[in-house]
């Protein structure tokens, strides 16, 4: 068995996971506890007994030893996992900072209200109507023929090249 919680890198865990697969193997292969046979004199079906019991309690000892080795490297590359997340945490925040920063010359603390540029649908045009609410209509200039990238469509430029 090798593995050293010292070093808890993914090829000693693999080393450890295949250990306590063996030993699980080695405790299965022992199977059930001798029966006494009738033949036999008690001492020596206690004496069998005995052997089963000795061998039974090696192989879960060395289980049990090889799952204690097993937690602790897993622990210890969880809290090597969580020291960096809460590093990439700080990251990020000392990032959102300085954007907040760089936008509006003081940091606010809440997101910029409004649209970024650019985000508005040329496409469309708010009109009035009796109810007071605004409604949608398409408009009837160039930019209505053109898809979201700002190209004219292939259809559109189909008629266009057409003699």
């Amino acid at each position: 068995m090798t593995g050293d919680a010292s070093e808890p890198d993914m090829r000693g865990v693999e080393d450890l996971r295949l250990a306590i697969a063996e030993l699980h193997g080695q405790l299965d292969a022992l199977g059930p506890p001798p029966s006494p046979v009738a033949e036999v004199v008690d001492s020596t079906n206690l004496l069998r007994t005995n052997v089963y019991l000795s061998a039974k309690d090696e192989a879960s000892s060395n289980l049990l030893s090889c799952y204690m080795r097993y937690v602790r490297a897993l622990e210890s590359m969880m809290s090597g996992i969580l020291e960096v997340q809460s590093e990439v945490i700080g990251v990020l925040k000392a990032y959102s900072a300085r954007l907040d920063e760089d936008k509006g010359g003081r940091r606010t603390g809440r997101k910029a209200v409004g649209r970024p540029p650019g985000s508005r649908n040329r496409a469309t045009n708010v009109v009035a109507d009796s109810g007071g609410r605004g409604t949608t209509k398409k408009r009837s200039s160039p930019a209505a023929k053109k898809n979201a990238a700002g190209r004219t469509t292939a259809r559109k430029t189909a008629r266009a090249k057409r003699p």
